[in-house]
């Protein structure tokens, strides 16, 4: 891997962790929606891919697939996938 690739490599980790930084305190100050769980499990899995770990992101779409998508607060309706 050359030097920019390292470089643009490690710029993409530190934008990763300063974004899952900003959901986990939002769930540490009781944001316990389910886009946000959704957000981070997928940012977690591509970090993970990031760094070496590519079957994370297959564990991380699985996931928001098997979830179904909630009712609309108002009407009842449920959203299609």
């Amino acid at each position: 891997m050359s030097d920019e690739a390292h470089a643009c490599l490690a710029a993409e980790v530190r934008h990763l962790t300063f974004r899952l930084d900003h959901l986990y305190r939002q769930q540490h100050q009781g944001d316990r929606t389910e886009p946000t769980r959704q957000r981070v499990a997928r940012l977690e899995a591509l970090l993970a891919a990031l760094q070496g770990h590519p079957e994370a992101l297959g564990a991380a779409a699985e996931y928001s697939r098997c979830r179904p998508a909630p009712p609309c607060p108002s009407c009842g309706a449920v959203r299609a996938p």
